[in-house]
């Protein structure tokens, strides 16, 4: 065993020296690889003075902001000053200055990012079929954002200009369901990071913002119906998500193809419910006393029903998406199943906790 673990250490030791695995970035590449590519060692030059995006399909809010917010991305290091006054590659292999890409949506744009949308898109750069143009092109508008994306991927900067290859790509996911998950409860993010991680989201072609909201250690998203549930329940009042945070994350969201998905952990994992909430959880008892601690969700109050039939009221309102997320992990049965008072909380409850 030890000359196993001197073998396993010596490798490692190798390895990191090596940097091993390798992993050699990419330039001029679409990431995450598209499902068909044909690039040629020809090229074309975009000079980001002259450059635009032309709408010659359909159009709504979401297209336009995302070619007025992908021009930003593309030409990011266009500021410096320095690139500014640097003349660009321009060889044998030069084809022309691609000055416009034209953005073809061809069916009407739908409001919200949804399971199992259409994400489907093509890119022609200098194609047989259309030289010397450029066309970004799908049928519905989150294939319109996954193509800008990949489109921005293929610009590198050529002292003032930047260089693209003549390029074919012909792309779509391969899973519909392509999430991120961010725990605020534990760790409470301000809405500025949850932007960026958004922001990183799009850039890699994720689709579900898995938002865990609430968790045992604090309750920081804000109910109007229910204010005492962060009031008490939230780390602090500066660590709390109002109703227009909510609205500002799933709009960035939306404007990017990013689902939100809320995740409110139920029945264990409520912690954080309780003190805003008299009589929500399960009282724990020590030798038939309570003994001041708090066990799931009490099934046995009528009106724990009536509370969460409004409180997910609410949270339906609040985030489009057709699913919410309910946890249901780690369970305690422990204060369940106790005694009170010589009988079980509720019959039957020692055997549903026996599932």
């Amino acid at each position: 065993m030890y000359r196993v673990c001197l073998i396993l250490l010596a490798f490692a030791t190798a390895c990191a020296i090596a940097g091993f695995p390798s992993v050699l970035p990419t330039k001029g590449e679409v990431w995450p690889r598209p499902q068909m590519s044909l690039t040629s060692s020809t090229y074309m030059v975009i000079r980001p003075e002259t450059f635009r995006f032309t709408t010659i399909g359909q159009d709504c809010d979401i297209l336009k902001a995302a070619l007025k917010r992908y021009i930003g991305i593309m030409f990011a290091s266009y500021s410096s000053v320095e690139l500014r006054s640097q003349p660009w590659r321009k060889d044998g292999l030069f084809r022309g200055y691609l000055d416009n890409v034209k953005v073809n949506l061809i069916a009407q744009c739908e409001e919200l990012p949804h399971r199992n949308m259409d994400e489907q898109y093509e890119i022609k750069i200098d194609s047989p079929d259309a030289p010397l143009e450029g066309t970004i092109i799908s049928h519905s508008v989150w294939g319109i954002l996954r193509g800008l994306e990949s489109f921005s991927h293929l610009l590198l900067p050529s002292g003032s200009a930047y260089v693209l290859n003549s390029t074919q790509i012909m792309d779509f996911p391969r899973f519909s369901f392509r999430g991120l998950m961010l725990d605020t409860a534990r760790h409470f993010l301000p809405v500025s990071k949850l932007k960026e991680n958004l922001d990183l989201m799009a850039m890699n072609k994720l689709n579900v913002f898995h938002w865990h909201l609430v968790d045992d250690q604090s309750f920081p998203y804000e109910s109007a119906a229910f204010p005492n549930l962060s009031k008490l329940g939230s780390y602090s009042s500066n660590h709390v998500y109002s109703a227009e945070d909510v609205a500002d994350v799933v709009e960035y969201a939306r404007l990017r193809g990013i689902r939100v998905l809320p995740e409110f952990d139920t029945p264990g994992h409520t912690k954080s419910w309780g003190p805003g909430q008299p009589g929500l959880l399960t009282k724990c008892y020590t030798n038939s006393t309570p003994d001041g601690t708090f066990g799931p969700i009490d099934p046995t109050n009528d009106a724990n029903y009536k509370f969460l039939q409004s409180f997910f009221t609410e949270v339906t309102h609040r985030f489009p998406d057709h699913y919410v997320h309910l946890g249901g992990d780690e369970v305690s049965f422990s204060c369940w199943t106790l005694v009170r008072e010589g009988a079980f909380v509720q019959p039957g409850m020692h055997s549903y906790s026996s599932c």
